[in-house]
């Protein structure tokens, strides 16, 4: 029994470019994979700043805002007393 293997010898060659062709794809899918997986990665990270950044802004503007009325709140006390020591030069005792 004799073989005749010559049209496979034939089309082996374009066996191993289909093949290369394959893993050449199969390849740059792996890459298009980790891009994206960086992508989402990167994408998870700004969120997570933005929340973090949200969290210390908001008590740091309620300080600010607290701290501006504290201000005017003292400035107008410091106007009343000083009015009272004006208009009222020698307090009794208790004052």
């Amino acid at each position: 029994m004799v073989l005749d293997i010559s049209d496979r010898q034939r089309g082996e060659p374009a066996i191993q470019t289909k093949s290369q062709e394959l893993e050449t794809a199969l390849q740059e899918l792996k890459q298009a994979q980790l891009q994206i997986l960086q992508n989402e990665k990167m994408a998870s990270l700004g969120n997570l700043v933005r929340d973090v950044t949200h969290e210390v802004n908001n008590p740091i503007g309620f300080l600010n805002g607290s701290i501006k009325n504290a201000k005017e709140y003292i400035h107008d006390l410091m106007g009343h007393i000083e009015l009272y020591q004006q208009h009222y030069p020698q307090a009794v005792s208790a004052i």
